[in-house]
């Protein structure tokens, strides 16, 4: 169980109990920090390299199969046998496994399922045609694939980002906790940015920071820690940190997402501190009195 104490000139001294979620970290870390740690699990580098394996073995095993009956059946059949494996790695979403599968395809049928066998020649003009329509038609069904699993992708994540936002409303609307609505907000980035940490904080930034601004684009570095500044009543009350594994690659609409669920933490804060001075998102500004939350663990 964690005991946090939260002295806001707003609220005076307020106890909260978090039984989840939240790490024990010393308050002499935490100056004017609202942090709650998010470790999401490492990311594969390619989570397309199982598919593609597992669709270039499957054309081998097809085109090997194929052996026992090559001399009585037309080398056509496998071929669109073929098609239809290298169409079932577009399902990947990864236009590199519907290639690498074509490729792996085409010579497994030319070395297998064509005269002189066992071979990389072709000498026959009807199976020299049926191998390029093997690998024509097998990119351009993969490729629709592709695009069909992508965009399913898309949709979901779509939805999930909504789902998302009504969540923070949700809490906002409900009267929830501040610190319980920001740490949640935090959760919401990290998993929408795929980040390793997230936590908001109104201290100044230092400079060169990256920072997102209100049209979801990214400005400074994004090597380093990015700075997702919480605007509320036309003033930078203070910023989420990003952390990210590697340099931050997100697209413009996850950004967009992510400054609506900053302003659902403006908005609560803004209508419980409607005086509260604006926090420079960049340059180190006065020594203002800003928000402290002590984490201490009960014993």
């Amino acid at each position: 169980m964690l005991s946090i104490h939260l002295p806001v000139p707003w609220f005076g001294p307020v106890r909260i109990l978090i039984l989840v979620g939240v790490d024990a970290t010393p308050s002499s870390t935490l100056p004017g920090h609202i942090k709650r740690r998010v470790r999401r699990p490492r990311a594969s580098r390619s989570s397309s390299l199982p598919a593609t394996f597992l669709s270039s073995a499957l054309a081998f095993v097809v085109a090997l199969g194929w052996i026992p009956i090559r001399t009585h059946q037309p080398d056509v059949l496998v071929a669109l046998l073929l098609v239809v494996v290298i169409t079932s790695s577009g399902a990947s979403g990864s236009r590199s496994s519907v290639l690498i599968t074509a490729l792996i395809a085409a010579l497994a049928f030319t070395f297998f399922d064509t005269e002189p066998y066992e071979r990389l020649i072709i000498s026959r003009q009807p199976d020299i045609e049926t191998a390029v329509s093997l690998v024509v038609v097998g990119i351009i069904t993969g490729e629709l694939a592709v695009r069909v699993t992508r965009q399913r992708r898309s949709d979901h994540s779509a939805a999930g980002d909504l789902n998302r936002v009504r969540a923070a409303s949700s809490l906002m609307a409900l009267g929830e906790e501040l610190v319980v609505m920001i740490g949640s907000v935090a959760e919401e980035l990290a998993a929408t940015l795929d980040l390793r940490d997230c936590w908001y904080s109104t201290d100044p930034l230092p400079p060169g920071t990256a920072v997102v601004d209100r049209q979801g684009y990214l400005t400074g570095d994004p090597a380093g820690p990015t700075a997702l500044p919480v605007w509320g009543l036309g003033q930078v009350l203070g910023y989420f940190v990003l952390e990210t594994r590697t340099a931050l690659s997100v697209r413009q609409e996850q950004f967009l997402v992510a400054v609506t669920l900053a302003d659902q933490v403006g908005a609560a804060l803004a209508a419980q501190a409607p005086t509260t001075a604006p926090v420079d998102p960049v340059a180190p500004g006065p020594s203002d009195p800003v928000p402290t939350l002590r984490v201490v663990r009960d014993v």
